[in-house]
């Protein structure tokens, strides 16, 4: 708790800065870079020191948070985001390790290995990604190619050297790349906070760029492209956080020593050796359970329209959402442990969790709004 409210003070002094605007606004890994560079120049920087101090430990709880989200949720395509993920650790904690030792003292910076986890999640991925790509080419489906060789290709990213996927890409001839000039324009007629505008105004279609489709949000300078399409956010659905408290009680029978069999008389009952017969004595046990269950969402939307640059038509005209949810349990128990479920025993140990900031929920919901907005664009282009 002293280390948080530290942190918060900090954030207080230096309200006025840039780094610290950055950092109010969400944008850690902007604020590092920026302080980052500062401190390399001027390494007695205290103020600098104790901001990139509070920024890199905030960016490693929402990556960290992120991923213990994403393992929780049991989804078979989450390795590809948890590689991701831990990737973006690795390389902040690489860029913080550059400085000198004076700035990592004062932050007390300790290293950490991710290659084990990243390791891990790589190959997760593209075992998942080469299951479906093998599933499509199976099918001999020709619709389901694009996406065998896109599964392919982000194998190829992650491990070019996993199982046949050089030979397999290399049965396919990969035509030049259809050219998109995209634009996202806000449409949302209420007014946003300044931070979740922010995400809205820095949407990236182009980071989803795949095999045989490449978008662009600046117009090439040779009017080189085939299709223009246009992003339009319409909708920003929030359900704010609600707690639910749920209250139950589990039980169980368990073995409570032994009773001796008798007959209808009372009389006991014994064995060949002369022996009363034994037989389990049982007697239940329970426990009362208090469980929270805390949930926030947000649901960001709008419409894709896609215009053919040569004839200037519009071949399609599409809506399309992102939307990102907050689920966590915590529970509370009075009685005997032993009569939990093992689901619920899970639980033990576990607290309520801070909700996450709007702009952060802003922005994965925006991630996932431009990912199906460039599955959209892909497939109108095929048709």
């Amino acid at each position: 708790m002293k280390k948080t409210i530290t942190f918060l003070s900090v954030l207080f002094l230096f309200a006025c800065s840039s780094p610290n605007k950055m950092i109010q606004q969400g944008q850690y890994d902007e604020a590092i870079s920026s302080l980052v560079a500062k401190l390399e120049k001027h390494p007695g920087n205290t103020k600098a020191v104790q901001q990139l101090g509070l920024a890199y430990q905030l960016a490693n709880e929402v990556d960290l948070n992120q991923i213990k989200d994403l393992k929780i949720s049991g989804q078979p395509d989450i390795w590809g985001e948890v590689y991701k993920t831990y990737k973006s650790l690795d390389a902040r904690q690489e860029s913080v390790n550059s400085l000198p030792d004076e700035v990592k003292a004062q932050m007390d910076f300790t290293s950490k290995d991710y290659q084990p986890h990243l390791k891990e999640s790589s190959l997760k991925a593209c075992d998942y990604y080469y299951a479906l790509a093998s599933k499509n080419l199976i099918s001999d489906n020709q619709e389901g190619l694009p996406e065998a060789i896109h599964n392919l290709t982000e194998i190829d990213k992650l491990n070019p050297d996993y199982k046949d996927v050089q030979e397999l890409l290399a049965k396919f001839h990969v035509a030049e790349p259809i050219i998109v000039y995209y634009r996202v324009k806000n449409k949302y007629p209420g007014e946003l906070p300044s931070s979740m505008l922010g995400v809205i105004n820095s949407i990236n279609l182009g980071v989803f760029n795949r095999s045989g489709l490449t978008l662009l949000d600046k117009k090439p300078k040779d009017g080189e492209y085939q299709y223009y399409a246009e992003l339009k956010i319409q909708d920003v659905l929030i359900a704010p956080e609600n707690t639910e408290e749920i209250y139950y009680t589990e039980s169980a029978d368990i073995q409570d020593g032994v009773a001796y069999k008798t007959d209808e008389k009372g009389n006991f009952l014994v064995n060949s050796m002369g022996q009363k017969i034994e037989i389990p004595k049982y007697k239940t046990i329970a426990c009362y359970v208090t469980e929270s269950v805390q949930r926030k969402s947000m649901k960001v939307g709008g419409t894709v329209e896609i215009v053919d640059k040569a004839s200037g038509n519009t071949i399609a005209v599409k809506k399309v959402f992102g939307e990102t949810k907050f689920k966590h349990r915590s529970a509370q128990f009075k009685g005997d442990l032993n009569a939990l479920l093992p689901e619920t025993l899970e639980l033990l140990g576990s607290r309520e969790r801070d909700y996450p900031p709007d702009y952060i929920m802003m922005n994965k919901a925006s991630e996932k709004l431009a990912a199906k907005a460039v599955e959209i664009i892909q497939l109108e282009i095929e048709k």
